[in-house]
């Protein structure tokens, strides 16, 4: 579905759909970013939930085999898997040790 709406009924339409994909402060990074980027995109949630990710650092670390050596705490690891991620996406924000990032594929077409 095809909407342009404000930011709290782009988090009420993730929440009406029981989808906890994303925290609601995740979504307000997003719906700000894509705002300030591209203020003409018109929301598609379907592509969105594909354009971007919120995963905690240590899960990303697992997923992408990032070398946490020398990471005595969870800031040196969220330190190590934010440079590891600017390296190669965008790092839409941080939520505590919540990262929110976008896939590099979508980026373009989202963000144009």
């Amino acid at each position: 579905m095809l909407i342009n709406i404000e930011v709290d009924g782009f988090v009420n339409e993730f929440t009406a759909r029981k989808d906890e994909t994303f925290s609601e402060e995740a979504l307000c990074l997003i719906y700000d970013r894509i705002s300030i980027r591209n203020p003409d995109y018109v929301f598609d949630l379907t592509e969105i939930c594909g354009a971007y990710v919120e995963e905690y650092a240590e899960g990303i670390a697992k997923d992408y085999g990032i070398d946490l050596d020398g990471c005595s705490d969870d800031d040196a690891i969220l330190e190590a898997v934010l440079e590891w991620l600017r390296d190669r996406t965008t790092v839409v924000g941080v939520i505590n040790y919540s990262v929110v990032y976008c896939t590099s594929f979508w980026l373009s077409h989202i963000e144009e």
